[in-house]
């Protein structure tokens, strides 16, 4: 386990990685690079301090990504006899987060296991059990196993496109392409679906409108929607990862036009000043095959 007495902090000026040591005296942090004052990575908020659930420090530090302090208190809880699902799976996660990965399969089953009602009352939960379960797995090389759990999140919650993703990986780690590239456009179709549900919340306006064609309601496109979803889907980078996840597959199937047009998509959706290179990788990779 890390020493929670340390920790790295990246200037946000320089980049510069600078390793701390928790002092007991006042003062601030500095660069060693550039100077500049660094954010103190031991400092609490410490109005967490005066409410009575003992489950605020650790979850504090989770939710900060300082998963070496949170997964001592959260097994301090544990050994107390707190047990439910939601505490199992943020230790799990504290160890996959650590690189730790029987201990996260360990307690993410033991999550899984502690679902009353994955299907109703549990379901934004137990997407996420499943999804970091399978996760877990996959890191493992357990393909079989990451797959099945994969499926319950993909299964449970038809919105979300992050498991469909990982599950995409994890049969392309298998070397099951066909599967992989089924998952991989299933996350496609659900992120574009995402962002244009995003687009008519925000407008007021529905991707098709019903029009009068001949004296018959037609139902057409509605520019207003669809003039904008090529904008959207570049302001993140996850619609170019997806496309490139695909080109990737069709890399490995020696589909080397389906591959190429793929990455050039992928290239096309980068958000700009967002550094993504892999389609890049991947259209040289197709120039070298070609050029043998």
């Amino acid at each position: 386990m890390n020493d929670t007495n340390t920790s790295v902090v990246e200037c946000t000026k320089c980049s510069q990685k600078n390793r701390l040591t928790k002092r007991s005296s006042s003062g601030f942090y500095s660069c060693a690079k550039c100077g500049s004052r660094l954010k103190d990575p031991f400092s609490i908020d410490h109005s967490i301090m005066n409410q009575d659930n003992p489950r605020n420090i650790p979850i504090y530090y989770f939710d900060k990504g300082q998963y070496d302090r949170a997964l001592p208190l959260f097994l301090v809880l544990l050994e107390n006899g707190e047990n439910d699902s939601g505490l199992y799976y943020m230790t799990g996660q504290c160890y996959r987060f650590l690189n730790k990965i029987d201990d996260a399969i360990e307690y993410l089953k033991q999550a899984a296991l502690r679902l009353v009602e994955p299907d109703r009352n549990e379901g934004e939960h137990a997407y996420y059990v499943f999804l970091g379960l399978g996760i877990a797995l996959q890191l493992a090389e357990r393909y079989e196993e990451s797959a099945q759990e994969l499926t319950k999140a993909v299964n449970l919650i038809p919105s979300k496109w992050s498991a469909c993703n990982s599950l995409g990986l994890t049969y392309k780690s298998a070397e099951r392409y066909s599967d992989a590239l089924k998952s991989y456009r299933m996350a496609l179709e659900r992120y574009v679906n995402k962002v244009i549900d995003k687009l008519e919340t925000n407008t007021g306006e529905h991707l098709t409108k019903p029009m009068d064609v001949g004296g018959k309601k037609v139902a057409m496109m509605n520019t207003e929607i669809w003039d904008k979803i090529p904008d959207a889907l570049r302001s993140e980078p996850i619609y170019a990862t997806l496309k490139d996840n695909i080109g990737r597959v069709y890399l490995a199937l020696g589909d080397l036009d389906a591959a190429k047009e793929s990455f050039e998509e992928s290239i096309d959706y980068i958000p700009r000043g967002f550094d993504f290179p892999a389609p890049y990788f991947g259209l040289e990779e197709i120039a070298e095959i070609r050029s043998r």
